[in-house]
């Protein structure tokens, strides 16, 4: 339609301008006679059947030529030099196209620089109707935007602007203006879709940046998405760059740079393969983690190239493969991470998901749930390359990495109402990836509440609280996951069985009771005080006593216990060992949840699936070798220690609610 073989040119007239002159606009009709020049027995024939069309084809026209004249002034733009005939429409009839003087395409339409507009007849009055709408709404709506299109090539002229070679922005702007016009009066139409993986400023179709005018402008708040165009048009875009120079400084104007609206703009509408030369639905190769049913984690990285001032299009999705029938809700939650770690100039590429917008270096996350299969709508990623100087942008390569990594809660098992404890999250992603995905995820529980690193604080009344997460399955659909259950009671106890003693720890109350039933002597010790019951009587403890005798409680605890495991874990920052906490101490530093940071004589510790204490299906284990000492370590389905085996001693931990007593004032 636009597309045109001579010198197009634009024209804004308007009303509403000083500068503009009060513009009558009249419509030509070449070769409007009996006997068309050159037209075969089929082609008068059309003609003359046509003829009946013109009156209501003259009237829309017209009408609307004026109406866009006004329309463009209105915002500004520089009244064009008109001929001395004045504003004039000519359309072309079949033999005035086979003419000498000019030559067109069946779909073409110009602005000359002496002044008229011509437009095509086979769309004018061959696609006219009878109706009083003289088109089909289609057909309408690419004519007018052919009128505003040629339009505006006069304003290009009136300033000169014109003259300068680059037809990404002699081109665009027209197209922009045109379906800024559509979508004024009619609906906003884009006949011309762009393809981003070819640089702005040299598209294989200049047509095609309207769409990046129009819809820039729209994200930068302009009226009708083209008001930012006046001030571009008064400077001169030769600036020896394609442009880019001219068009950064006068975004430069609106508040940004190209550096920062060029990704904004590809993340709000060029969001599929369409708009990368690519059919719809048929992404790029991409990575493309393959994660099996109890795997940590996937990954996969590809080698790609994104021109200069331009973008990248690439579909992501990781694959759940093996059988996922039998895995509970809290082995399903996993999250997918996309980033760039290699890149020639990462600081120009920004990694674009959806419609967010990170720096190059950022890392995008995801939380999903796991299920046999690929997404139904993979990430749509896209990677933008634009200089903070755009004219400086050069291509590059990037290695896109995709990782898919599980996300484990170990809750605790019980908490005192009231109080806070930590959740343990074992995964191979860092503290702060873990975080962000939590957040996204929205770890919640059913009473209390979650809070920072993350720990659970219990509310006031004893009762069972569900802890849940919300991740997508592979449809995009939230899935609420069912992590487990946390205990809130009064009675969290820790009892440690070792030879013929029984330590109880209450955690309300905090103090252990040491009981050896055998000899009918208990001991209670709280972290500053000490009391004994013997032979059914309390036994005095005259305050010196106490003093001399507290100080040697962890000593003892050492030589029966063998010193040099109180810590396997060293460095893990635990509190200093207690005897008045010695059960959930102990506890503590022999969970999976410490041990896993542990580098002991034989490596790291690998969990395996074992049978629970009592036999039942569900539980855990694990086996390492500390300073020549080898320990083996039964755990339960919240993986605490429950048998505790070294070679001449076995520790048995147990938790919930045990009979103890309690000395006078405690």
């Amino acid at each position: 339609m636009k597309h045109v073989l001579a010198s197009l040119f634009a024209l804004l007239p308007s009303l509403a301008h000083a500068d503009w002159p009060a513009l009558d606009w009249r419509m030509t009709i070449q070769g409007d006679k009996p006997n068309c020049i050159a037209c075969g027995p089929a082609e008068q024939a059309q003609f003359d059947a046509d003829k009946p069309k013109y009156a209501a084809v003259r009237e829309w026209t017209t009408r609307e030529i004026r109406e866009i004249s006004d329309w463009m002034g209105s915002f500004g733009f520089p009244a064009p030099v008109l001929s001395a005939d004045g504003p004039r429409l000519y359309v072309q009839n079949p033999s005035t196209y086979l003419s000498a003087d000019k030559t067109f395409w069946p779909k073409t339409a110009g602005f000359y620089s002496k002044g008229p507009i011509f437009l095509n007849y086979e769309y004018f009055f061959n696609a006219a109707t009878t109706a009083a709408v003289p088109f089909a709404s289609d057909v309408l709506i690419e004519n007018t935007d052919t009128l505003a299109h040629e339009l505006f090539h006069g304003v290009q002229q009136a300033t000169g602007f014109y003259a300068s070679p680059e037809d990404w922005y002699r081109e665009g702007m027209p197209a922009a203006v045109g379906i800024g016009w559509t979508g004024h009066k009619y609906t906003p139409y884009v006949f011309w879709a762009g393809n981003y993986t070819e640089p702005l400023h040299t598209p294989s179709d200049p047509y095609s940046r309207g769409e990046f005018f129009y819809f820039l402008g729209k994200d930068l708040g302009a009226r009708d998405g083209i008001d930012y165009l006046v001030p571009l048009l008064a400077a001169n875009p030769a600036d020896g760059a394609h442009g880019l120079i001219w068009f950064d400084n006068g975004l430069a104007a609106r508040g940004t740079r190209l550096s920062e609206a060029y990704p904004q703009f590809i993340a709000n509408h060029a969001t599929g393969p369409q708009n990368f030369g690519l059919p719809a639905g048929v992404g790029e190769i991409a990575p493309r983690p393959r994660v099996m049913a109890g795997d940590l984690s996937a990954a996969d990285r590809r080698e790609r190239n994104v021109a200069e001032v331009a973008a990248d299009y690439s579909d992501v999705s990781p694959e759940f493969v093996g059988d996922w029938a039998m895995v509970e809700d809290k082995d399903r939650f996993y999250a997918t991470v996309i980033s760039i770690p290699e890149a020639d100039r990462i600081e120009d590429l920004r990694l674009i998901v959806g419609t967010r917008v990170l720096p190059g270096k950022a890392r995008f996350l995801a939380p999903m749930r796991a299920e046999p299969g690929r997404m139904r709508q993979p990430f749509n990623v896209r990677v933008s390359n634009v200089a903070d100087a755009p004219a400086t942008t050069a291509p590059q390569t990037y290695v896109l990495r995709a990782e898919t990594a599980k996300i484990a809660l170990v809750l605790p098992a019980c908490v005192e109402p009231g109080k806070t404890l930590p959740i343990e999250v074992e995964s191979p992603l860092d503290k702060a990836d873990i975080d962000e995905i939590l957040t996204f995820a929205d770890l919640r529980a059913s009473a209390g509440s979650i809070g920072p690193g993350p720990s659970f604080t219990a509310p006031s009344a004893a009762q069972t609280v569900k802890v849940r997460v919300t991740a997508p399955g592979l449809d995009g659909v939230g899935r609420t996951l069912e992590m487990g259950e946390i205990e809130v009671s009064a009675n969290c106890m820790v009892q440690m069985k070792m030879r013929d003693v029984v330590a109880t720890y209450t955690a309300r109350d905090d103090f252990t009771e040491f009981s050896i039933p055998s000899e009918g002597v208990k001991m209670y010790l709280k972290p500053n005080d000490v009391a004994v019951r013997e032979g059914g009587r309390w036994v005095p403890f005259p305050p010196g006593a106490k003093a001399m005798f507290l100080p040697k409680m962890s000593a003892m605890a050492t030589g029966a216990m063998g010193g040099t495991l109180l810590d396997p874990v060293a460095g893990t920052g635990l509190e200093e060992f207690s005897m008045a906490r010695m059960p959930p101490i102990y506890a503590e530093r022999f969970s999976w949840g410490n041990l896993r940071h542990g580098l002991f004589d034989d490596g790291p510790p690998t969990r395996t699936r074992s049978p629970c204490a009592d036999g039942t299906p569900g539980c855990a284990a694990t086996a390492f070798v500390a300073q020549g000492v080898p320990v083996n370590v039964l755990f339960d389905k919240a993986l605490r220690p429950t048998v505790l085996t070294f070679p001449e001693v076995t520790v048995t931990f147990a938790y919930g609610a045990f009979p103890i007593g309690r000395p006078p004032g405690w």
